[in-house]
């Protein structure tokens, strides 16, 4: 009898203690800075008239790697729900690789190109964080969108000859057609853990995607990433 009675005690101590860990208010607000490595592309759309130019760039675009990086609040809404903000510099956009036509050879005509496209922008997201998990380690879905505000367009091309000779040139592309803001959409899920009381770390797969065109082209353009965000977190 005197076991029973001592497993009881125990048993309400130590759900108590995790009742209390569980429901013990969390700071309102935590700042932080994260990284992601992301997986860039584009997709077009046109009218009939110019399919012809989506078919040619299909053939000779692929996706490349970006990344976007900066600085976040969580805003703790309840022990359920949080709101997240901030701002980061992205560098989404895709690549080329092109032949050109020599009729003539030339030892100072390149006869093949491979373009990198940069399209660099500052982004403001706003999501909203769903705990399926709390305590120390909480895993979270989210969505959101992203106010994506245009910088430049740069573009490296690494250019070939026909004697053997490779040139790398950097140099702005032209701002002509871009739109100064695009809107994405954003979905994640991910894992936050406490380090310490104050301190959070966070793992995130998160895809991110324009719904609207980032040009004012005929073509329609919309750039979308997958990347696994990498955060730090310190509440205040």
């Amino acid at each position: 009898m005197k076991k029973l009675i001592i497993a009881a005690l125990a048993f309400v101590s130590f759900n108590s203690y995790a009742q209390t860990a569980d429901l013990k208010p969390n700071s309102k607000i935590a700042l932080g800075v994260s990284f992601s490595p992301d997986y860039s592309y584009r997709t077009l759309k046109s009218d009939a008239d110019s399919k012809w130019i989506i078919d040619i760039r299909e053939e000779v675009e692929s996706a490349k790697l970006g990344y976007t990086t900066g600085a976040n609040a969580l805003i703790n809404l309840s022990n359920r729900f949080s709101l997240e903000t901030g701002l980061l510099f992205s560098d989404k956009g895709y690549k080329a690789k092109v032949k050109y036509i020599v009729t003539e050879p030339d030892p100072n005509a390149p006869e093949s190109a491979k373009h990198n496209y940069r399209y660099l922008t500052l982004d403001v997201p706003l999501k909203v964080n769903y705990y399926i998990t709390t305590g120390k380690i909480k895993a979270f879905a989210s969505v959101g969108s992203s106010a994506n505000f245009f910088m430049t367009v740069k573009r490296t091309s690494t250019y070939e000859y026909a004697n053997g000779k490779t040139e790398k040139k950097t140099v702005p592309a032209s701002d002509f057609g871009y739109e100064k803001v695009d809107i994405a959409a954003l979905a994640s899920v991910g894992v936050d853990y406490a380090l310490t009381e104050n301190l959070l770390l966070r793992v995130e797969p998160i895809y991110r995607r324009s719904v609207t065109s980032i040009t004012k082209l005929p073509i329609d353009g919309y750039l979308y990433s997958a990347g696994l965000n990498l955060g730090v977190f310190m509440k205040l």
